[in-house]
């Protein structure tokens, strides 16, 4: 009984989801003059079926290095975990952000990189954005400060929020402030100066405009605004504050070499030629006879009683081994050697078997 209403519910949810799935592809492959097939996607490995996307949609004639990296992401992860849609997709969400394109030396781009990891490069040009950061970069963080017994309790050291209150512990207090502050003025400084080093040729420093009365050490911006007005010149949004001239970066005195860019064409037909190499003269009936034997025998193996064919068919389709309109099929199947008078005793619940 819980097994046929499983298998209804199941029947009833695809009979409802086939028709809007039919009529979204066919959407699909009308507005790119495609011919995308769904299930031909899902029965594919990961790779195979992204690979089969991208010539389906005609992306293969013109990839470009990032759907390159991103094949490369995917067979990497495919050598090293389970390569089912499921797993690569929690993955992507997980670490997709991380994923990125290596740029050889000498071509021509532009690189993003955080001031701590330009350190000890150097570049012709230097572009540094939001350059608008507080100074004091401790402030409301939580800090360890010493407590003596005259604050009435019996901890040497407690764990407060830092900020210009400490100044009302009186002079140690004060004095711990100052000193938190100077160092962070120092550290603030050592990274400014590091991102101001970096740039062979020309340099450009993007901040906003700054009050007179906004003190220097408050953030980049305001020391930046201060010098500028310090050498006699008062910028707007329209006359920006330039100083020193536009010269070319050094060139390499090496000869340049252009890059090697070969043509890179997917092709989701390669199988073929090898399986006919190995297997000479069989057809692509009995492959799908081997392949399904294959199947089978994987499910198989996942079964210990008849209580595992129903949700293990089920994450089957999920993971693409075959499609949802072949439930049926393979629910009956595993319930026929399930149930066999022989085989029977050994899916029993409870049954160990070696």
């Amino acid at each position: 009984m819980k097994r046929n209403l499983q298998w209804l519910i199941t029947t009833y949810f695809n009979s409802i989801f086939s028709e809007i799935k039919i009529n979204f592809f066919n959407s699909i492959n009308s507005d790119f003059e495609s011919s995308f097939n769904l299930d031909v996607f899902r029965r594919n490995s990961l790779y195979d079926a992204i690979e089969y996307a991208i010539e389906t949609f005609g992306m293969s004639e013109t990839i470009d290095a990032h759907l390159t990296a991103f094949l490369d992401n995917i067979f990497e992860f495919s050598l090293k975990n389970e390569s089912d849609f499921v797993s690569y997709l929690s993955y992507w969400e997980q670490k997709g952000n991380a994923v990125n394109i290596s740029t050889p030396e000498g071509i021509n781009a532009v690189k993003i990189l955080t001031i701590h990891k330009a350190k000890g490069l150097e570049f012709p040009v230097v572009v540094i954005p939001f350059a608008e950061e507080e100074l004091s970069v401790s402030l409301n963080d939580k800090i360890i400060y010493p407590i003596d017994e005259e604050y009435g309790n019996d901890f040497e050291w407690g764990r407060i929020n830092f900020s210009s209150k400490l100044k009302l512990l009186g002079q140690p207090g004060e004095a711990f402030y100052e000193e938190k502050i100077r160092q962070d003025h120092m550290d603030s400084l050592n990274t400014l100066y590091v991102a101001l080093t970096r740039a062979v040729s020309q340099l450009y420093l993007i901040c906003p405009l700054e009050k007179d009365n906004i003190v220097a050490t408050k953030s980049y911006s305001a020391l930046i605004n201060h010098f500028v007005k310090n050498q006699g010149h008062n910028p707007t949004l329209e006359n920006p504050f330039c100083w020193g001239e536009i010269t070319q970066g050094r060139e390499k005195e090496e000869e340049k070499i252009p890059p090697l860019l070969p043509e890179f064409k997917i092709s989701t037909h390669w199988q073929k030629h090898l399986w006919f190499q190995i297997y000479a003269g069989e057809n692509e009936e009995t492959a799908q006879a081997r392949s399904r034997g294959l199947l089978i025998h994987d499910l198989l193996g996942e079964i210990v009683s008849e209580e595992d064919i129903v949700p293990l068919v089920l994450n089957a389709v999920e993971k693409g081994l075959f499609r949802s309109d072949e439930i049926e099929y393979y629910n009956d199947l595993l319930y026929k050697v399930t149930s066999h008078e022989v085989l029977k005793p050994y899916y029993k619940k409870g049954s160990d078997c070696f």
